[in-house]
């Protein structure tokens, strides 16, 4: 399980400098193209560069991505972004009103927070899409355990199964009884009901993992293992 938060902070970490690349390269165009931006003096652009991404280095402690999550919405991630973008245009205002008056910040971070923001979309769709496809190739998965035979299950295995991007493997069932209608045979990719007449003892070796309602349905008896793919 430790590979797995490693690498999804890698992916997190990925994710933010590519923010700052993009915000860098924006402020260029602006400064060797925009009809006001392009007048300032060496001094004033300097103002621009530094107060943009300090700017930006406090909205990404608040709105940091949520793209590398296994269960995220597009919604969650427009709203994250639109967050992110919002806050760093009001932040920046104020810095560089702060650090030099006479640069006219007001009307230039207005210009300036629509391309940034659909920059920011743009690379969302593409790390989101590599993700997915990463996760699909069996990187950066984990294996999944049902414990117990609540119906309800059988929802959320339907929901994991369909969705590799998710990294959820499921390998198959702790219980006393078969779930409901979900006898072994039916059960795809071979998984099995795996219990020997002791499940409650193995439940309490076992950590619950926790998926939202919204997300996922109700996962209670679910646990994640190490992965058995590679990240």
């Amino acid at each position: 399980m430790s590979s797995n938060n490693q690498t999804n902070d890698m992916i997190k970490w990925a994710i933010i400098i590519a923010d700052f690349i993009l915000l860098n390269f924006l402020i260029w165009l602006f400064a060797d193209y925009h009809f006001i931006v392009k007048k300032w003096s060496w001094e004033m652009k300097w103002v621009f560069l530094f107060g943009n991404n300090l700017a930006l280095l406090i909205s990404e402690l608040r709105f940091s991505t949520i793209v590398h999550q296994r269960i995220v919405s597009a919604g969650d991630i427009l709203q994250r972004v639109l967050g992110l973008v919002l806050l760093q245009m009001v932040v920046a205002y104020i810095l560089l009103k702060g650090m030099n008056y006479l640069v006219p910040s007001g009307r230039v971070m207005l210009m300036f927070a629509p391309p940034f923001f659909g920059l920011v979309i743009l690379s969302r769709l593409i790390e989101r899409w590599t993700i997915n496809r990463f996760r699909r190739l069996g990187n950066n998965s984990r294996t999944v355990t049902f414990v117990g035979n609540d119906p309800e299950l059988m929802t959320i295995y339907e929901k994991l199964k369909n969705d590799p991007t998710t990294g959820y493997r499921v390998k198959g069932y702790y219980a006393d009884a078969e779930m409901g209608e979900w006898t072994h045979s039916q059960m795809s990719d071979g998984r099995s009901m795996m219990s020997d007449g002791n499940a409650s003892k193995k439940i309490l070796r076992l950590q619950t993992l926790a998926i939202s309602h919204q997300a996922a349905g109700d996962a209670a008896g679910v646990y994640a293992e190490d992965s058995d793919g590679a990240g």
